[in-house]
């Protein structure tokens, strides 16, 4: 009787623990969803741990039309879209320098590859692309919110206060004019 016992009270014990790790599992999640809403809406987020599932068949089809056409702009810059949702930055780059070379003023390619760049730590080169970026659309709202998050997170404050408040000046009503407005007032 006292081996069932204490059976009961070993397995109780395991699926107590069990409950723990999937609430503070779920708990997790939805802190990172809150801390990404407060962050400034739909920004993207690093790498996280958690590779999402992908639509294979998208990146089949894509380099298809890449391989029938290797200047097709519009698949190239998919593929790279593609890879970076994916979280395969280093494949997304790839694309999106290809997308360049040919589109050499597409103000959201420039955004993405800096984003990119910046999740691989390859600091400078974002820093670069962004600024070419600005330099090729400087009415670009989107690219000046972004520049703005990756000099704040390399701690450069004060040139981020004024890539943000140019986010700002080009549309305040717009949502990324807002989501610069957040930034500021956290960095006040």
């Amino acid at each position: 009787m006292k081996n069932v016992k204490l059976m009961m009270i070993v397995l109780l014990c395991v699926a107590m623990l069990a409950v723990g790790f999937i609430l503070g599992a779920m708990w997790a999640g939805n802190m990172a969803k809150n801390l990404q809403r407060v962050a400034g809406g739909n920004f993207p987020q690093k790498q996280q741990t958690v590779t999402e599932k992908v639509d294979r068949s998208v990146e089949k089809e894509l380099l298809e039309r890449v391989k029938v056409n290797p200047e097709d702009v519009e698949a190239l810059a998919l593929l790279g879209d593609f890879y970076f949702d994916a979280r395969q930055y280093k494949e997304a780059v790839e694309y999106y320098k290809k997308t360049l070379q040919l589109n050499p003023t597409d103000g959201d390619t420039y955004n993405d590859l800096g984003l990119a760049q910046f999740y691989l730590g390859k600091n400078d080169e974002a820093l670069e692309t962004l600024e070419d970026g600005v330099s090729a659309t400087p009415d670009y709202q989107r690219i000046y919110l972004t520049y703005g998050f990756v000099l704040s997170s390399l701690k450069k404050n004060e040139e981020a206060k004024k890539v943000w408040e140019k986010a700002v000046e080009i549309d305040p009503d717009s949502t990324v004019g807002k989501e610069a407005k957040k930034f500021l007032e956290k960095i006040q």
